[in-house]
């Protein structure tokens, strides 16, 4: 979910690139559009006694002047023995009553909660049904729990309660842990005006006061914040994903009639996009129901179960809130600590499809940019008190490092298990359709790969910050292969014991004839490996194809393959000049000035150097102007002279 429009957009030629999604992630991230940040209390807790069962609303949306009444059936399992529950409901909105399996009952609504006592009290194994009247106009918060507002001259009315916004317009046990079996929406509004929501839409009654009541039901497991409405007067424009030779699947798309020319072929993607996902996930999640996209009067997108609601349409951004429906809303984080099962997978998924789509150079341009956000991430990327909604929500962190933590790991394990990976996550009896937390991903990850990747995960989830990364070698010509020791030192920290990053890395040496990469694994924080090789390597790349999020301390080693000396610059020169040469092997070098008589004016070099580049200032403040000549002299270790040079520079004073 949740892509605030930046308009930071850079445009590259569409027939190239498409915007990169992160461009959509802002620094002000979980900033509503309208109202006020949200925070939750520290110290909030859901009512554990009991396990919801069912939602159904029954509401009607008023306009002149905005409000909502109606009504919010709960079902639920007590899974203890209690005195009373409570379901959270904001202050604002006003109860008339509370039902309980079909008698009223008392309540007490304070502090964002309605507490029902019951004399026989709730007993565990039990199956009980609370229904509640209420009125009211929702006072929205995060990113826009419920919003009335208005599009071409229509009302759009819109509803967005990740992570804590459900309790702004209904009752509900609002926390991401305890989904419902099923749900029902039903929703009466102006006739001129449709109404979408969640799952299969049962029917439609036409009613004597210009209004109209669609009711939508979805038998699947949901979590309270993935119920959403959507009304305004749309363009429908559906299509069918056919995902057998018998059976097929409605892609119901509802579109502002003044966007659709532009909407149209993004959401046309959404069936080699569904085509792509079930190869690598599984099937599609909801496949009995629809999926579809909503527009609405946010500057971004939420992946709202079976029918993402939309406020800009590109691929990247369609494809983010299709993965969404594997990771988010089939598999439901336990906690918001856990955001990242979400937005990560999310996101990364959205940079498989573009690589499919796209091709490989596209891929490395969207992975490098997503690199470059993931670097200003501050904090680990689990969230240890996930209560704010601007740092839950943070794009850097949980957008863009999360995605590259699932890079890296493909970098680790390589595509197949990789893959593999993903496909068990999402099918696992023990998750799918239910909770999972961070541990659970761990696990199957290292089943999978058969790997202890447990310095991966506490490192890159639980700790914070990315290596830098300060490396050097040097050659030595041994019969006819070269000795090549590199030096590795691993610079910053991950608050997580020993206190620097252990990663799989790759080297790569290019030579005259091609080039070759190694991989090596970086235990300590200070490594030297030692490499025999056919060729003297003339480049050094570390981790040239960007798979580890890191830094590099210097400019990538380039060494030299011959003997050289070059002109001075600049030349002519007063007072100072640069002169640079450059050695194939490790060598002693002479490095003198000649007046036009040869007499020797100054010896700026004698001593010996390793292979590469040099430069060396030559100042001639205290010499008069004319012509002079400089001179190179290279001795292999037994002083036998193996190249010189000489060129001519030009003192004007």
């Amino acid at each position: 979910m949740k892509y605030l429009l930046l308009i930071i957009i850079i445009l590259i030629s569409k027939n190239l690139f498409s915007q990169n999604f992160l461009d959509y992630i802002s620094e002000s991230e979980g900033k509503r559009i309208n109202g006020k940040e949200f925070q939750l209390q520290n110290n909030y807790k859901s009512d554990t006694t009991i396990d919801v069962t069912y939602y159904k609303l029954d509401l009607r949306i008023n306009l002149s002047p905005n409000s909502i009444n109606g009504s919010c059936i709960i079902n639920f399992i007590s899974i203890q023995n209690s005195e009373s529950v409570f379901l959270d409901l904001n202050d604002n909105m006003k109860v008339d009553s509370v039902f309980l399996n079909g008698k009223r009952i008392g309540f007490f609504h304070t502090k964002n909660k309605i507490n029902i006592s019951f004399n026989s009290g709730f007993l565990t194994g039990n199956n009980y049904s609370i229904k509640i009247y209420y009125n009211g106009v929702p006072d929205p918060q995060g990113f826009g729990s419920f919003i009335f507002g208005n599009q071409g001259g229509y009302p759009s009315i819109w509803t967005l309660s990740e992570p804590f916004g459900a309790m702004d317009w209904f009752p509900c046990k609002n926390v991401p842990s305890d989904k419902a079996d099923s749900s029902d929406v039903w929703v009466t509004c102006r006739n001129d005006l449709t109404p979408v929501s969640n799952g299969l839409l049962d029917e439609i009654l036409i009613n004597e006061d210009s209004t109209h009541t669609y009711k939508w039901y979805s038998r699947y497991p949901i979590a309270q914040y993935l119920i959403s409405l959507a009304i305004t007067k749309y363009e429908t424009y559906d299509f069918y994903y056919k995902y057998s030779e018998k059976d097929s699947m409605p892609v119901n798309n509802y579109i502002y009639p003044l966007s659709f020319n532009q909407a149209k072929p993004e959401v046309d993607r959404t069936i080699p996009m569904l085509d792509f996902y079930r190869g690598i996930f599984g099937e599609y999640p909801f496949i009995k129901e629809k999926y579809g996209h909503a527009q609405f009067g946010w500057g971004g997108a939420m992946e709202h179960q079976t029918i993402s609601s939309m406020g800009i349409f590109f691929d990247a951004i369609v494809a983010h809130e299709l993965v969404h429906q594997w990771f988010g809303d089939k598999i439901t984080p336990d906690t918001w600590s856990d955001i990242w099962l979400n937005e990560g997978f999310a996101t990364y998924g959205a940079s498989l499809f573009l690589e499919h789509y796209r091709g490989k150079e596209f891929f490395k341009w969207d992975i490098l940019a997503t690199m470059n956000a993931a670097k200003r991430a501050k904090g680990s990327i689990y969230i240890e008190k996930p209560v704010d909604v601007s740092y839950i929500f943070n794009g850097d962190r949980t957008y863009a490092k999360s995605s590259i933590v699932l890079h890296m790991l493909r970098g680790i394990t390589g595509d197949s298990i990789f893959f593999k990976t993903l496909y068990e996550y999402s099918n696992d009896t023990a998750i799918a359709y239910k909770n999972a937390k961070t541990e659970d991903f761990i696990k199957i990850a290292e089943r999978v790969s058969n790997l202890d990747l447990k310095y991966f995960f506490d490192q890159w989830i639980y700790g914070e910050n990315f290596p830098t990364y300060k490396y050097d070698l040097e050659t030595e010509a041994i019969n006819n292969n070269f000795l090549v020791t590199f030096n590795l030192e691993v610079i910053g920290n991950t608050e997580i014991s020993p206190g620097y990053f252990r990663m799989p890395v790759d080297i790569k040496f290019k030579f005259q004839d091609g080039d070759t990469t190694i991989k090596i694994f970086n235990k300590f924080q200070k490594e030297t490996f030692v490499f025999e090789l056919n060729s003297n390597p003339i480049e050094v790349l570390i981790d040239p194809d960007n798979w580890v999020l890191n830094d590099v301390d210097e400019e990538p080693i380039i060494l030299p393959v011959t003997f050289a000396l070059y002109q001075n610059y600049p030349n002519p020169f007063n007072p100072k000049t640069i002169i640079q040469y450059e050695l194939k092997n490790p060598s002693s070098v002479k490095l003198k000035i000649y007046n036009m008589l040869g007499e020797l004016i100054s010896e700026l070099v004698n001593e010996k150097k390793r292979e590469g580049k040099y430069e060396v200032e030559f100042n001639a403040e205290n010499i008069a102007s004319g012509t002079y000549f400089y001179k190179l002299e290279v001795y292999d270790d037994f002083e036998n002279l193996i190249f010189n040079d000489g060129k001519k520079m030009i003192l004007v004073k």
